[in-house]
């Protein structure tokens, strides 16, 4: 099988993903914090950044990985982005953060849309932008 994504073109997709992500993100924390008065020390820009990033550059790795093995890389990529998204909300509906503190009032509010916002950049600007 022929290799038609270089890894260099995989992670400039995740960092173009990331990039809109982490605008997006921040935005939201900000208009959450100022207009909806949701406030938590734990979420900040920081953060925010770093949780956005990380996770959409692996998804680059992981694309460019997926089309290394298999012809049908992209389809995959996507359903397990959609996948791995899903999941990923029931984090943020949970009682306690997982330090055992109770998590604060209008966490959901905060950060599912940021989930959901990261799964979406990343589902489409990594094969976009590969």
């Amino acid at each position: 099988m022929k290799n038609s994504v270089a890894f260099a073109d995989a992670i400039k997709g995740g960092i173009v993903a990331a990039l809109v992500a982490v605008i997006f993100n921040n935005v939201w924390a900000v208009v959450c914090q100022t207009q909806i008065r949701v406030v938590t020390e734990l979420v900040n820009l920081l953060t925010i950044t770093i949780s956005t990033v990380v996770p959409i550059l692996l998804a680059g790795v992981f694309y460019w990985w997926l089309n290394t093995k298999s012809n049908k890389f992209e389809t995959i990529y996507k359903w397990v982005i959609v996948l791995l998204t899903l999941v990923s909300l029931v984090g943020p509906l949970q009682t306690t953060l997982p330090d055992g503190s109770v998590t604060p009032e209008g966490f959901p509010i905060l950060t599912i849309p940021m989930h959901i916002i990261a799964g979406a950049c990343a589902w489409f600007f990594v094969p976009r932008y590969s």
